[in-house]
């Protein structure tokens, strides 16, 4: 799609790009590498099992237009791509691997099952061998494996009396999020209860933009405003009419910009907003 388009890039300008964002944490050369070297090819399988992945955009941080998404829709509605992706993958998976892969629904992970042997020096060594599972009736049940691959780790939704959250990142629990309910860092206790070290735990984004809904500004649940928003041109303004922050630059740096103008919208319990301003083009 960017040769199409004409855009000129390579792996050594995304790594670059993902290098300048990462300032201030532990970015993995070898990691960066990966994405760089390999983000083509997942938008080509993804492209293959019918994920329109036909429009590019330039979003913060980047320095090419690189960033792949579904065209809208006829009507002019914005087509949700993670959604989008989960959809075609699930449906792929029930029309074509059902002999292989069992989808099972209203199913929650409980318990890592696991054995555990000291070694002569001492070290505890610990296997995980399958998982327990418990069904939205409560039935429990144990299925073996030889390999358990967690594949979860949101915690910003997680309210509770050992909040992942108020732990790693207690200066961020001020603000509303855009996690579900399910966010709530299941998968990374499980781990944990079993020693597993955690890394980056404190690493969680403060996205500049999220809607909020005038009929409820107290909600602390907020809608994604996507970055594709101000991708496709629109601008931040504050309460006085202006333009106070370059909105294709770091997410970090645009939502300090917000914070900064000290805007806070009635009734959203302090919560400081800007307004996203897009022409009919966009």
């Amino acid at each position: 799609v960017q040769k199409e388009q004409g855009i000129q890039d390579g792996a050594k300008y995304f790594e670059r790009d993902t290098f300048k964002s990462g300032i201030g944490g532990n970015t993995d050369p070898s990691l960066v590498k990966v994405l760089s070297v390999k983000s083509a090819d997942a938008i080509e399988w993804l492209s293959s099992l019918g994920v329109p992945l036909t429009v590019l955009s330039q979003l913060g941080g980047h320095s090419r237009k690189r960033t792949h998404r579904a065209p809208d829709k006829p009507d002019g509605t914005p087509v949700p791509i993670g959604f989008t992706i989960m959809q075609t993958l699930e449906r792929h998976i029930r029309n074509n691997l059902s002999d292989h892969i069992t989808i099972m629904e209203n199913t929650s992970v409980t318990a890592l099952l696991h054995e555990s042997k000291t070694r002569p020096d001492g070290v505890v060594q610990v296997r995980v061998k399958g998982v327990e599972i418990t069904q939205n009736d409560g039935e429990k049940t144990q299925l073996l494996a030889d390999a358990v691959i967690l594949a979860t780790g949101g915690f910003s939704n997680d309210k509770t009396a050992n909040s992942l959250l108020q732990k790693y990142a207690p200066q961020l629990s001020k603000y509303p999020t855009t996690n579900g309910p399910w966010a709530t860092g299941d998968g990374v206790k499980l781990a944990s209860a079993l020693g597993v070290k955690l890394v980056d735990m404190d690493k969680v984004q403060l996205h500049p933009t999220g809607l909020i809904n005038p009929k409820d500004p107290a909600n602390r649940t907020k809608f994604l405003g996507p970055e594709a928003l101000r991708g496709s041109g629109g601008i931040l303004l504050n309460k006085k009419g202006e333009r106070f922050v370059n909105e294709l630059d770091l997410r970090s740096v645009v939502s300090q910009a917000i914070i900064k103008q000290d805007n806070e919208y009635p009734g959203a319990n302090g919560s400081r907003f800007a307004y996203c301003v897009l022409n009919e083009a966009a």
